[in-house]
């Protein structure tokens, strides 16, 4: 897949975008900055533009990283994919074999364009120049797929703002003439085809990236364990022992002792056949009590 790009209006042509107006091109779609004279519409183009000459330079962070990858290789730069890939084997599991084992951390795509590969190694004295090139490139490339990923966001954005942008032309340059309204539509409209294409050459960098991302990660992992965090096992807590627990497992209570009974309660009834108590002797009753 080609990455050349030999400026938007080529592009544009080769798409068969009929950006052309009867006059000739407008200033968007020549790739220039186009002064529409009113801030809001100022802003949109003054972000069209610049998205316009970030993408023509987006191409070379995937071709510089591969680059640095296949010199320290002893590659030559046109190398295929799978000679690079293969070459990268051999060099890890040299490696490998000297007790030097690794694993190439990738993040996972998104906005965030500071983001970072991380070369996790299983020791520090086996010395190689690929300690330091496979983090380094692998880094570029996953800024580079992050950053056209964030431009395709931001283009959509852009893309809405234009349709909204459009639909206000007559209010906007009602003092102005008609021929004035004709070409900020025209610079509008060239936008919309521009940006079209700015979307699909990010989709096409942003998939080179990942491309190579995808290769050298799986060559140049050797053991796919080391810097991995292992996760401790939880202490586990004995239940507490049972105080009334005896050693065959059964529950004994001890027996409460009866204490007096409450006073004033009377005596429990005799049942039959229970002998009658001894009767109360004279004189042993208190004597305001004794008859």
């Amino acid at each position: 897949m080609s990455l050349k790009w030999s400026g938007l209006l080529s592009l544009m042509l080769a798409a068969g975008c009929s950006v052309l107006a009867p006059q000739g091109p407008t200033e968007v779609a020549r790739g220039e900055y186009y002064a529409a004279g009113r801030p809001e519409y100022d802003s949109f183009f003054i972000l069209l533009h610049e998205k316009q000459v970030e993408l023509l330079s987006a191409p070379a962070e995937p071709r510089a990283a591969r680059q640095a990858l296949t010199a320290v290789l002893g590659l030559t730069a046109d190398a295929s994919n799978d000679a690079l890939a293969q070459r990268l084997r051999q060099e890890m599991q040299k490696l490998a074999s000297q007790g030097l084992r690794v694993r190439l951390e990738v993040p996972t795509p998104s906005t965030a364009v500071d983001a970072s590969a991380t070369l996790h190694t299983s020791e520090t004295s086996t010395p190689s120049p690929l300690r330091t090139a496979l983090p380094q490139e692998a880094t570029r490339l996953v800024r580079a797929r992050n950053r056209m990923v964030s431009t395709r966001a931001e283009l959509e954005k852009l893309r809405v703002m234009g349709i909204t942008l459009e639909g206000g032309v007559p209010r906007a340059f009602r003092t102005e003439g008609p021929w004035k309204r004709d070409e900020v539509r025209d610079n509008l409209s060239d936008g919309q085809k521009v940006i079209t294409l700015m979307e699909a050459r990010a989709g096409e960098v942003e998939l080179v990236a990942a491309q190579l991302l995808a290769l050298i990660g799986s060559a140049a992992t050797t053991d796919g364990s080391v810097g991995q965090t292992v996760a401790e096992p939880e202490p586990t807590v004995p239940p507490p022992k049972s105080r009334r627990s005896s050693s065959r497992g059964t529950t004994s209570a001890k027996p409460t002792p009866a204490g007096p009974l409450p006073a004033g309660k009377p005596p429990a009834p005799r049942s039959e056949g229970e002998a009658a108590g001894p009767k109360p002797v004279q004189g042993s009753a208190p004597a305001e009590i004794e008859p």
